[in-house]
């Protein structure tokens, strides 16, 4: 079985009704996938859902059920994944690539998929574009 690291794109939908809930929903029930979150993924999702309650369009009570649900989720379902000194010094070697246009973010996410050896999952066009020639990804429609 392949695995699959999830970017924070991928997994915000899973938390947070958007209108990439569906397909990642589906996405992910289509068959057994082994997907990996980093403390990085993990660490986005919970500033986006923080963003959400400052923009108020979500209220506290609801960050704090799909943050618990994220952690059970990731703690049942995922193999957890530490970010390391050898990721950062790749994801400085990929921002240094000018012509992929990445920032520093997106540039550790595919660091660590591809030291993995795993299929990236976002839905980020910039980020799969350039992940495009560099390892697998997929966006799930």
């Amino acid at each position: 079985m392949s695995s699959f690291y999830c970017d924070s794109s991928a997994l915000v939908p899973l938390l947070l009704t958007d209108l990439h809930s569906v397909s990642i929903g589906a996405w992910l029930a289509s068959s057994p996938k082994t997907l990996i979150v980093s403390d990085f993924a993990a660490a986005e999702v919970s500033a986006a859902i923080s963003r959400r309650i400052r923009t108020r369009e979500i209220d506290v009570e609801i960050a704090r059920t799909a943050l618990g649900t994220f952690d059970e989720w990731r703690r049942r379902s995922t193999t957890r994944r530490l970010t390391s000194p050898g990721d950062i010094a790749a994801c400085e070697r990929l921002v240094r690539r000018s012509e992929l246009k990445l920032q520093a973010p997106d540039a550790l996410h595919i660091a660590i998929a591809l030291a993995d050896g795993a299929t990236l999952v976002t839905f980020d066009e910039r980020l799969a574009q350039a992940m495009a020639g560099l390892g697998p990804c997929v966006v799930p429609t």
